[in-house]
């Protein structure tokens, strides 16, 4: 039996959040627990007692003293957290992780700095959109900016060169620029277990440009699964490059064409549209991840939506 804390980071922190963080985290949690429950004789499950957890009470969960988290020993801890100023990354190296269970350390590290990871990936593959630390430099007449550890759609800007330099008068190394496509944006959900990967879904991400800034609205579970092929061969790229082993994580990209997709965004975590496969797939994605389920065919997904 495996002893496992579901660990999440607004529910366990006193920062500001506004109403959908929080209703969010909750549903991330309420949904990594649900699973975990239904499997008694393999996990015994913790989460800290917080009475931000309330909404758990009912749940067959164990609660462990906050003063006790990071020095009882767990097999796994499941943290949710943002990568923005590496607060994934520094949580898992606290909880003393084996990154062998989480995705792997490098690729962590790396995806909480965009600028990092995109120099590192840029000059070997083609399928990555390059960045820029200067907008002036982006060859495009409409560019896009975003934090640099790629946190909050609320903080990506959109506009000419003369918008985006007004904007960030005081841009630093916080900030990164890209070409700004008007293409479809789509992102992939990824989970690698110790035998093999799978690429659960192909979605399209819905957003319209409010005040210069990218708002997402929904994102359609399941719209692009037609682009497997293409997205397989990325897949396999990252998880070579950085040696993941097993793990959850994702990818955003812009549909340039038919043939031509490029990444904008990796992201080492569960996001957003993995809990969406819950609707989309006939069994818990998590399922996979511990090779309770080996057969997959991504046409068993019927296509839905998350509104945001």
């Amino acid at each position: 039996m495996k002893n496992i804390l579901v660990y999440e980071f607004f529910l366990n922190n006193d920062v500001s959040a506004d109403e959908y963080i929080i209703n969010e985290a909750c549903f991330m949690v309420n949904f990594l627990l649900n699973f975990y429950l239904k499997y008694p004789k393999l996990f015994r499950v913790f989460i800290p007692i917080n009475n931000k957890y309330k909404y758990f009470k009912n749940k067959n969960v164990e609660y462990i003293e906050a003063s006790k988290l990071f020095s009882f020993r767990f097999d796994e801890v499941v943290v949710i957290a943002p990568e923005e100023n590496y607060c994934l990354y520094n949580l898992l190296k606290k909880f003393k992780v084996d990154f062998t269970n989480y995705l792997s350390e490098d690729f962590v590290k790396y995806s909480s700095n965009k600028l990092k990871l995109y120099n590192k990936l840029c000059s070997k593959y083609s399928f990555i959109e390059p960045v820029y630390e200067n907008p002036l430099n982006v060859p495009s007449e409409k560019i896009i900016t975003k934090p640099i550890d790629g946190y909050g759609s609320c903080n990506t800007s959109v506009g000419d060169v003369n918008q985006i330099c007004k904007l960030n008068k005081n841009y630093s190394k916080k900030f990164i620029f890209q070409k700004f496509h008007d293409k479809p944006i789509c992102s992939a959900n990824i989970l690698v277990n110790s035998k093999k990967s799978y690429v659960l879904s192909i979605n399209e991400i819905v957003a319209k440009q409010k005040n210069n800034n990218i708002i997402t609205e929904k994102i359609i579970i399941g719209k692009h699964n037609n682009l497997l092929s293409k997205v397989n061969k990325i897949t396999e790229s990252i998880i070579k490059e950085f040696n993941i082993k097993k793990g959850v994580f994702g990818f955003d990209f812009i549909l340039v064409n038919s043939h031509t997709i490029k990444i904008i965004d990796v992201n080492p975590r569960l996001t957003t549209s993995f809990f969406g496969l819950i609707e989309s797939l006939p069994v818990n994605p998590l399922e996979y991840l511990y090779n309770l389920q080996n057969k997959f065919n991504i046409n068993d997904h019927k296509v839905c939506e998350i509104n945001l």
